[in-house]
């Protein structure tokens, strides 16, 4: 494992940070404005690039489990938590 930067070290806080301000719903276009006036060295860095790939493939990897979560309480009280067994045999015809 490579020696932790400093960068490195901050990581965590920088995610709670993070966390806490987009809970507050801020407007995507200013936070997209504000992240990089604050940070212009980061968006060059081609560690950058692969880590925001991958930070975006995981919030949808994310968004799915949620809405696939909804979708199955929703199933859920649609037909009861558990199958009769009517329900059953209907199924497997």
């Amino acid at each position: 494992m490579p020696a932790l930067t400093p960068a490195i070290r901050t990581l965590p806080e920088t995610f709670t940070d993070l966390t806490d301000y987009l809970r507050e719903d801020p407007d995507p276009t200013q936070a997209l404005a504000r992240a990089v006036l604050e940070n212009p060295d980061t968006l060059c860095a081609p560690e950058g690039d692969l880590l925001i790939t991958k930070l975006r493939t995981a919030a949808w990897e994310l968004a799915d489990q949620h809405t696939l979560h909804d979708v199955l309480n929703d199933l859920r009280a649609l037909y009861g938590s558990s199958p009769t067994s009517e329900q059953k045999s209907r199924l497997c015809r």
